[in-house]
């Protein structure tokens, strides 16, 4: 009999990739949140939360580079996607919220930026602070 992985099964992957601090550990990270996103267009009971997308961008933010930054904002446009996707489904239920942007994924961008090192770290972040106003 097998087991089956879970959202948290793999979040905990995820963050043990986080942890390591280096572009392949979040390649990594991401290879598992797309494949939760392919679970769940699927019909799969495995849908990554906002959590998942989360430590996924904390995973490029610790690489401390302008790609891992961009990588990391990329993430969190999939995020607005897959969240828009599911506003305007009929299934929304209480997932909508497991999914909803949250204050603590636009801060893991706004840090990936922070810790770039690029000369437009502060306009990226800057224009993060005004997306969440939004």
């Amino acid at each position: 009999k097998s087991v089956s992985p879970t959202a948290q099964m793999l979040n905990a992957v995820i963050a043990a990739y986080a942890n390591v601090g280096n572009p392949e550990a979040a390649e990594k990270a991401t290879t598992i949140l797309e494949r939760m996103e392919y679970l769940k267009e699927f019909g799969g009971t495995v849908k990554p939360t906002v959590h998942s997308y989360s430590i996924t961008i904390s995973a490029w933010a610790k690489c401390e580079s302008e790609t891992a930054a961009v990588n990391a904002e990329n993430i969190l446009d999939q995020l607005f996607k897959d969240f828009d996707e599911v506003l305007r489904s009929e299934e929304q239920s209480r997932y909508v919220e497991e999914l909803r942007p949250n204050n603590i994924v636009f801060n893991s961008v706004i840090d990936a930026w922070a810790r770039s090192g690029s000369p437009d770290a502060g306009d990226k972040a800057e224009a993060l602070l005004h997306r969440m106003e939004v």
